[in-house]
């Protein structure tokens, strides 16, 4: 079954979920994007901003750091 024709037969449930439904176009393409990252194996005295910082220099920016994990919760 094609992508195409599963949209067609679950418009109903995928209305529950999404607004609106369209296929792909390149205009619809963002420059950035935001993602969550997990650090895992990364030992607590490390966890500080400028940690993150550096660790996510490699791959891009980071934006901000939740306060659960700033407090080592």
């Amino acid at each position: 079954m094609k992508i195409f024709e599963i949209v067609e037969v679950s418009k109903e449930s995928l209305g529950l979920v999404f607004d609106t439904i369209k296929p792909w176009d390149e205009r619809m393409a963002v420059g950035n994007k935001e993602v969550w990252t997990i650090c895992r194996g990364l030992p607590l005295f490390l966890w500080t901003v400028d940690c993150f910082r550096k660790v996510l220099d490699k791959v891009g920016t980071l934006v901000d750091v939740d306060e659960a994990t700033l407090n080592w919760e």
